[in-house]
């Protein structure tokens, strides 16, 4: 399969992902955050008006996928991020979706380069080998808050979005996973299934329990399940290393065998 049509597989199964997050939040969390998404060009806009840090419901997703970037699309986005309460527009789009008459676009519009994000894949196959002291096992529905808890803590989220994450372990089509420091639940990490394709989601350790190998452990097993579901391929996407700033989820993902497709670039356009 060639790196394109790969990278289109990858794309898509994100954006689905987090379709699938938003719709877990419910209304009532929803309406409280000010979460809202919309169709647009071919791919999926999200905003959270109560917070403009949070990238993953701040951005434009799965654009210049199925048709090149126009103007159009763009207004389109401005006026969803206007009406939303947005001060910035944040479009992310894959190297192959940059053509020359896309950056032109982009640059005359006002359109800012930002940092990019690494898109990680790789075909199933043979699952890895990962060594931790600590037990890996899928999370049962009696634990989800625990899990909840865990991954607040672990990406720094404020606690009201405990039962959010803690639906990922009954949600149709989500896995849920967790690394165990004899019973305390430490670490976790989910699988979301999009038609062959399965997406990494929610890695998140406790401070204290990082450096022992538990999100190793958890893509392996994550792959593993993933195999056994009959799934074709694995995504990921994490932040782009540099020199400067080190990325350990991104070595993570190298040793568990997903291959660095592209970095995608995200374009900012203050409104």
């Amino acid at each position: 399969m060639e790196d394109e049509e790969r990278g289109r597989l990858a794309e898509r199964a994100e954006e689905a992902t987090i379709s699938s997050l938003v719709r877990m939040l419910g209304p009532e969390l929803a309406e409280s955050l000010g979460v809202s998404s919309t169709a647009i060009g071919g791919g999926t806009a999200f905003r959270m008006a109560a917070s403009n840090d949070f990238p993953m419901f701040n951005r434009v997703l799965g654009l210049g996928l199925d048709a090149p970037l126009t103007d159009d699309v763009v207004d389109e986005a401005v006026e969803f991020a206007h009406g939303a309460g947005g001060p910035w527009l944040l479009i992310q789009l894959p190297p192959y979706a940059e053509t020359p008459e896309v950056l032109e676009l982009l640059e005359r519009r006002g359109v800012r380069r930002g940092g990019c994000w690494a898109k990680m894949m790789r075909a199933v196959g043979e699952p890895p080998v990962a060594a931790t002291d600590l037990r890996i096992a899928e999370v049962s529905a009696e634990e989800a808050e625990e899990l909840g808890r865990v991954q607040c803590v672990g990406m720094e989220m404020p606690p009201l979005l405990v039962p959010w994450c803690a639906r990922q372990v009954t949600e149709p089509g989500w896995r849920a996973y967790a690394a165990y420091d004899g019973d305390r639940m430490v670490a976790i990490g989910s699988l979301f299934r999009h038609g062959d394709v399965g997406q990494l989601s929610g890695a998140a350790t406790l401070p204290e329990a990082r450096g022992r190998g538990a999100q190793s452990a958890l893509m392996a097993r994550r792959i593993a399940d993933a195999r056994d579901l009959g799934m074709a391929w694995i995504t990921a996407e994490t932040g782009a290393e540099t020199p400067d700033d080190p990325n350990p989820s991104l070595h993570n993902m190298h040793r568990a065998g997903l291959e660095h497709l592209y970095d995608r670039r995200n374009w900012l356009l203050d409104l």
